[in-house]
């Protein structure tokens, strides 16, 4: 079947299978979340928040049962508790031992572990502790990847600009595996251009989910060709 975002939305991005069979599925530029339940006939708002999560990007829901969500604009990674009635509980900020950029697609990979594409370059594991996370770069310099899935031993990686996927070796933790403890979480500056890049780089994703076609023709060479950002 075929279930419409609501009037005005921004784009659909990632979509994550809950145990019970819902559907998750995040909107981008308008900081939502949607579920479809089993069986149901039209996605509802699970969860929204246009200032934490505007441009909401990946979904994976983890053995505690929440939902892991990430932001591409900001680089921020957060937990969603699912409550007993299936509503979504309090957004809830997860701490990274190192900063993530442009965070994009996100796949589980044990019971407390993550995969993320950054289409800043990079692959990375995050393991899940309290509310922290441990990152362990598996591969980088990769330009642009955009979406992860790990199958058997393999991590293959969707890397946009090479317009291939890239197969990085991974073995997943096992159930019972403890990991390693969580390092500090290191704070690096940005510097007044990277920042200056950033500003427009959020700005620019406005640009383009509003359609201000004439305003984006500015910033783009006549030879410029636009690939879309989304699903592993």
């Amino acid at each position: 079947g075929t279930y419409p975002f609501p009037a005005d939305a921004g784009f659909c991005n990632d979509v994550a299978v809950a145990a019970d069979g819902a559907v998750y599925v995040s909107e981008s530029y308008r900081g939502r979340v949607h579920r479809l339940k089993p069986g149901a006939a039209a996605l509802e708002v699970w969860a929204s928040d246009t200032a934490a999560m505007n441009v909401v990007d990946g979904l994976a829901f983890l053995a505690d049962g929440a939902l892991y969500v990430n932001t591409f604009n900001t680089g921020r990674l957060f937990r969603i508790p699912v409550n007993a009635d299936g509503t979504a509980g309090a957004l809830v900020p997860i701490e990274t031992s190192l900063p993530l950029t442009r965070p994009d697609g996100l796949r589980p990979a044990g019971p407390r572990t993550l995969l993320q594409a950054e289409q800043g370059g990079r692959v990375a594991e995050l393991t899940i502790d309290g509310n922290r996370a441990a990152v362990r770069v598996l591969r980088d310099g990769l330009s642009r990847a955009a979406g992860v899935t790990l199958v058997g031993d393999t991590a293959f990686v969707q890397v946009f600009d090479a317009r291939k996927a890239i197969a990085v070796p991974y073995r997943a933790p096992s159930a019972g595996a403890a990991g390693a403890p969580t390092p500090p979480v290191r704070k690096t500056a940005v510097s007044p251009a990277e920042q200056a890049l950033l500003d427009l780089s959020r700005t620019k994703w406005r640009w383009m989910a509003e359609k201000k076609a004439d305003t984006l023709a500015a910033l783009f060479h006549d030879d410029a060709v636009f690939v879309h950002m989304g699903g592993a």
